[in-house]
């Protein structure tokens, strides 16, 4: 049961375990990859990427608003004439 519990624990680390059962397991450093799991260039690539969106939308939404300001000052400068 403890063996089945610990399948991913690398084995220095269950054997320290099986020894002392009083001590705990503070981390755990995965030899392999697991299955979905990113990388951290991945991780590092998807927040530049998400980033730049962000930015690229509010400069799109800062476009609007002034387009906005500009038409509005066209129409009083029409008024005026």
């Amino acid at each position: 049961m403890v063996l089945t519990l610990l399948k991913g624990i690398p084995k220095i680390a269950i054997k320290g375990f099986l020894k002392n059962k009083d001590t705990t397991i503070k981390s755990v450093k995965p030899g392999t990859k697991f299955k979905g799991q990113k990388t951290v260039d991945e991780v590092k690539a998807e927040a530049g990427k998400s980033k730049l969106k962000m930015v690229k939308d509010k400069l799109k939404q800062t476009f609007q608003k002034s387009d906005e300001v500009l038409a509005k000052l066209k129409k009083t400068m029409e008024k005026n004439k």
